[in-house]
């Protein structure tokens, strides 16, 4: 829904909603806090190698202001 859609919240300073929606709008599953520097997520991907079991299956993304890396 960006960019008039943040996580749960509607974003009308940043743009309208639109009087129709193409496809089928979807809730994200995860929002973060936007404190501390966190301001965007850049990329991400689902995890399914073996040189790190403990990540298998957790979605990583880096946060573009802060540079922290999630999963």
């Amino acid at each position: 829904g960006w960019p008039y859609r943040e996580g749960f919240a509607d974003r009308p300073d940043l743009m309208a909603r639109p009087t129709s929606i193409i496809g089928t709008e979807t809730d994200p599953i995860h929002e973060y806090d936007h404190s501390g520097g966190n301001s965007w997520v850049l990329g991400g991907y689902v995890y399914r190698g073996t040189a790190i079991p403990g990540l298998y299956g957790k979605y990583i993304f880096a946060d573009g202001g802060s540079r922290k890396v999630w999963a």
